[in-house]
């Protein structure tokens, strides 16, 4: 829960358009995360056909599996905001 509340506050400060950006990067990353990087799952926790899942991973520079490893790896106290620089 912190870390949803971490990761709105920081995104509050961004332009719209990038704050968008980053809320679907950390809403795809946290469905691929509790899904084993399993993308049809991914897209069925999030209620999207998985061919828009697909497409928002490419646009987004987001990787299923890279995305899993680094979760893993990341602090507990970072938000995938912080942990990638935007904040």
């Amino acid at each position: 829960m912190d870390t949803y509340i971490e990761t709105v506050k920081a995104l509050a400060k961004l332009p719209l358009h990038d704050s968008v950006a980053e809320w679907e990067k950390f809403r795809i990353s946290q469905a691929l995360k509790k899904s084993d990087g399993n993308k049809a799952e991914a897209a069925r926790r999030l209620g999207v056909h998985r061919r828009l899942l697909y497409e928002k991973i490419r646009k987004l520079g987001l990787d299923a599996t890279d995305q899993i490893l680094e979760d893993e790896n990341l602090d507990s106290s970072k938000t995938p905001l912080n942990a990638s620089g935007i904040c």
